[in-house]
């Protein structure tokens, strides 16, 4: 099964301090579940994970799909397999 793992860094750190992960097939239920720090971060940054949900009809390479890095936060976004 594919996930949709977000990772979020601060202030520089190598590990970061909030990982989620969603199964792509239920990421339209795994958005009303989201942390408060990760729908901030990602509304933000005008990312909607709803969206990601048109991968899980697609074949899509694993690995990041998107970083994005502002100051010291870092966002990571990618699918990978269980």
């Amino acid at each position: 099964m594919d996930n949709v793992i977000i990772k979020i860094h601060d202030s520089g750190k190598a590990k970061p301090d909030q990982i989620v992960t969603i199964p792509l097939s239920k990421i339209n239920i795994g958005k009303q579940l989201l942390p408060e720090k990760a729908k901030t971060i990602l509304g933000r940054e005008g990312i909607d994970i709803i969206e990601l949900s048109e991968l899980a009809s697609k074949k899509i390479s694993k690995g990041s799909l998107i970083e994005i890095e502002i100051g010291k936060e870092k966002i990571v976004i990618s699918v990978d397999s269980e």
